[in-house]
C-alpha cells in the first residue's frame, strides 16, 4: 500500500522516520511533479512523503502516534490532520469500503460509521462507550466520535438523550458537540477534536522538569475551567468528573472541557466519579451538584499553584476518601497568598459554604487585576 502525507511539519518527518526504523516501513522523498498527492489540501504544503504501509496493522499504528513536536496546539492538530487526509486517502483506494451496520461489529482504523465518517485510531473506551478519532470527510477536518461500546439500547438512547441536551449549551470552553446520530451501526455524538495533551499530561511534563508551572498560566487555566462550568451550571447542568485528564486544549490554546457527554442534569446519587478527585458529598453519598465541580476546581487550583494534592496522603497511610470526609486540606501553604482564601473556600467541606460559580469567576478576576500571584506569603 502507497501513501502520500505531507511535509507540513518537520516534526512530521522525524517522526515518520523513527516510526519506520521501529516497524520496517519504508520511506522515500517524492522527487517528480506527477508524484504528488491529488489531494489539494496536501499539495498545497509542498513535496509529500511516500510511505509503503503492507497492512492495516502498520496503517492503524502509524496513524495513531503522537505528534512529539515543539509547536502549537494548532501545529498539532494540522499535522494529524493532513497526514490522516492522505493516509486514509491511499488506503481508500486500495481497500474496500466497509460500512458499520451492526452496533454488534467491531470497530477497526478505517471503517465508515456513516459515508461521511471514517474511524482512525481510539482515543479512549469506558463500559459503556467508546471514543473514535475519525476523518470526518464532508467537513474536511479530524474529529472525535462518541459511541455506544455495545449493543445494548439503553445505553444507545441515554447516549442520544444526553446528546441532545448537550447541543444546547455552547460555550468556547466546552468541547463543542458538531452532531448527533443515529444508525443501524448504532449511535454516534460527533465532537470536535483537540489536542491529545491533555492537563494532567502538561502538569505531569513540568514536574518532571523540575520547575512550577507559571503562575499566570496556571491562572489563565483555572479561569478557563470556570468559565466553561459557570456555562454549564446556568444551564442546569454539571460536569461530576473535573480532573485534569477531563481538561484538553484547542487550536488557539484555549481550556476545554471534555467528557461532557455524560453531563447530569440533576443532582443524584450514586455518581462515584473518580477517587482523589471527589467532593466530601460525593465520596459519601454520590451526591453530584454544582458545588461538587467547584470543590474538584478547587483542587486543580492548588496543584497548578504549586501545592500538593490537598487530600492525597504521601505516606498512603490514609485514603483520599477518608482525608476529604474527615481533614482539613493540605499543604494549601506552597500556593501563592492571593489565591489561597479563594481555594480554601471552594475546599469548603460544606457546599453552602463554597462560591458559586459566578462568585467565584467574580472574586477571581479581582485577584487577576489586582494581586502578584508569585509571591506564597
Amino acid at each position: 500500500m502507497l501513501i502520500c502525507a505531507s511535509t507540513v511539519h518537520s516534526a512530521w518527518n522525524s517522526t515518520a522516520n523513527s516510526m519506520a526504523r521501529a516497524s520496517g516501513l519504508f520511506l522515500e522523498t517524492a522527487c517528480a511533479p506527477q508524484e504528488r498527492g491529488t489531494n489539494d489540501r496536501i499539495q498545497a504544503h509542498g513535496w509529500p512523503l511516500m510511505i509503503h504501509i503492507p497492512d492495516s496493522t502498520s496503517l492503524s499504528r502509524l496513524l495513531s502516534d503522537n505528534f512529539d513536536g515543539e509547536g502549537s496546539v494548532r501545529e498539532e492538530i494540522d499535522v494529524a490532520t493532513n497526514r490522516a487526509i492522505a493516509a486514509l486517502s491511499a488506503y481508500n483506494a486500495q481497500s474496500s469500503r466497509r460500512v458499520l451496520i451492526d452496533p454488534s461489529q467491531a470497530r477497526n482504523t478505517g471503517d465508515f460509521v456513516c459515508p461521511e465518517l471514517q474511524l482512525l485510531s481510539l482515543l479512549g473506551r469506558s463500559p459503556s462507550s467508546e471514543v473514535w478519532e475519525c476523518v470526518d470527510w464532508r467537513r474536511g477536518q479530524l474529529v472525535a466520535v462518541k459511541c455506544a461500546s455495545n449493543q445494548a439500547g439503553d445505553a444507545m438512547n441515554r447516549l442520544a438523550c444526553e446528546a441532545r441536551q448537550l447541543s444546547v449549551v455552547s460555550h468556547p470552553n466546552l468541547c463543542a458537540t458538531l452532531d448527533a446520530f443515529s444508525t443501524t451501526g448504532g449511535t454516534f455524538v460527533v465532537l470536535e477534536r483537540l489536542s491529545r495533551h491533555n492537563l494532567h499530561q502538561r502538569m505531569r511534563s513540568f514536574a518532571e522538569r523540575g520547575i512550577p508551572v507559571p503562575p499566570d498560566q496556571a491562572l489563565d487555566v483555572v479561569e478557563g475551567i470556570l468559565q466553561g462550568l459557570v456555562a454549564l451550571h446556568e444551564s442546569e447542568m454539571v460536569h461530576g468528573d473535573v480532573k485534569p485528564a477531563n481538561v484538553c486544549f484547542g487550536p488557539d490554546a484555549k481550556v476545554k472541557l471534555i467528557d461532557l457527554v455524560d453531563l447530569k442534569r440533576v443532582t443524584a446519587g450514586g455518581i462515584t466519579g473518580t477517587d482523589g478527585w471527589q467532593s466530601p458529598e460525593q465520596a459519601e453519598d454520590g451526591l453530584v451538584g454544582a458545588p461538587s465541580d467547584l470543590f474538584c476546581l478547587g483542587i486543580i487550583a492548588a496543584l497548578l499553584w504549586g501545592g500538593p494534592h490537598p487530600f492525597v496522603d504521601p505516606r498512603h497511610l490514609i485514603s483520599s476518601r477518608e482525608l476529604v470526609l474527615g481533614y482539613p486540606p493540605q499543604g494549601l501553604d506552597a500556593v501563592p497568598a492571593a489565591v489561597r482564601p479563594w481555594i480554601c473556600r471552594l475546599l469548603a467541606q460544606r457546599p453552602e459554604d463554597r462560591y458559586t460559580g459566578a462568585d467565584a469567576l467574580e472574586k477571581l478576576r479581582e485577584i487577576k487585576a489586582k494581586e502578584n500571584l508569585s509571591q506564597t506569603t
